[in-house]
Protein backbone atom coordinates (compact mmCIF):
# COMPACT_ATOMS: atom_id res chain seq x y z
CA UNK A 1 0.00 0.00 0.00
CA UNK A 2 2.47 2.25 0.83
CA UNK A 3 4.48 1.84 -2.41
CA UNK A 4 1.35 3.08 -4.42
CA UNK A 5 0.39 5.65 -2.32
CA UNK A 6 4.40 6.80 -3.57
CA UNK A 7 3.46 6.19 -6.93
CA UNK A 8 0.49 7.81 -7.19
CA UNK A 9 2.17 11.61 -5.20
CA UNK A 10 4.68 10.89 -7.65
CA UNK A 11 2.65 10.90 -10.32
CA UNK A 12 0.10 14.24 -9.29
CA UNK A 13 3.49 15.98 -8.21
CA UNK A 14 4.64 15.41 -12.22
CA UNK A 15 1.28 16.70 -14.07
CA UNK A 16 1.44 19.68 -11.31
CA UNK A 17 5.24 20.14 -13.01
CA UNK A 18 4.13 20.12 -16.30
CA UNK A 19 1.02 21.80 -15.84
CA UNK A 20 2.71 25.10 -13.71
CA UNK A 21 5.70 24.66 -17.43
CA UNK A 22 3.20 26.64 -19.29
CA UNK A 23 3.11 29.48 -16.64
CA UNK A 24 6.84 30.32 -16.25
CA UNK A 25 8.39 33.50 -17.87
CA UNK A 26 5.11 35.10 -18.59
CA UNK A 27 4.57 37.19 -15.72
CA UNK A 28 1.34 36.44 -15.10
CA UNK A 29 -0.30 35.67 -11.99
CA UNK A 30 -2.04 32.51 -12.15
CA UNK A 31 -5.10 32.55 -11.87
CA UNK A 32 -5.91 31.04 -8.34
CA UNK A 33 -4.36 33.99 -6.89
CA UNK A 34 -7.26 35.59 -7.75
CA UNK A 35 -9.37 33.35 -5.02
CA UNK A 36 -7.33 35.13 -2.34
Amino acid sequence: MKRTLSFEFSRVTEAAALAAYSWLGRGIKMPLMKLR
